[in-house]
């Protein structure tokens, strides 16, 4: 029989992901749009492997946030690991975190990233890739204005 604390702690683990999942699937669906990429065949093509592949079930294009994170933003950016390291997403990492995504899990997010490593083909992949890039990397923030100098006081 199982111990009650290690019942209730899978009991808790379970539901949070369940929580995730209803929350992801109560949202909206976006359907990036293939026609937005013409002119150029990778993009459109990695549109239309975005959607056909699941990726927009977990990943919105816009910025909000759901299972995975919203790929608005992401290239160009650093994330931190559960591995504890901080990485820049480059298209080296788009590569390797479809293609082995156990090893490249972001904080605050569920290790739930199917693997891609061997269903999709380099073309594709180049193909997400460019994709991806296209939602670019996050805006920086304006610098803080510089502060005015005191006044000199008077004599």
């Amino acid at each position: 029989m199982p111990r009650p604390t290690l019942l209730r702690t899978t009991l808790a683990s379970a539901s949070a992901v369940l929580l995730i999942a209803l929350t992801a699937a109560a949202q909206p669906t976006q359907t990036p749009n293939p026609a937005a990429a013409e002119g150029d065949a990778a993009l459109q093509k990695g549109a239309t492997l975005f959607v056909e592949t699941g990726c927009v079930a977990c990943h919105s294009v816009d910025g909000r946030r759901m299972v995975g994170p919203s790929i608005k933003g992401l290239f160009g950016s650093t994330r931190a690991l559960t591995t504890g390291q901080k990485v820049a997403v480059d298209d080296a990492y788009l590569r390797a975190a479809l293609t082995d995504p156990m090893k490249h899990v972001p904080v605050g997010f569920p290790p739930a990233m199917p693997n891609y490593g061997g269903q999709l083909s380099p073309a594709d992949l180049d193909a997400l890739v460019a994709y991806m890039k296209r939602f670019g990397a996050p805006a920086k923030a304006d610098a803080a204005p510089a502060k005015a100098d005191a006044a000199p006081k008077g004599r």
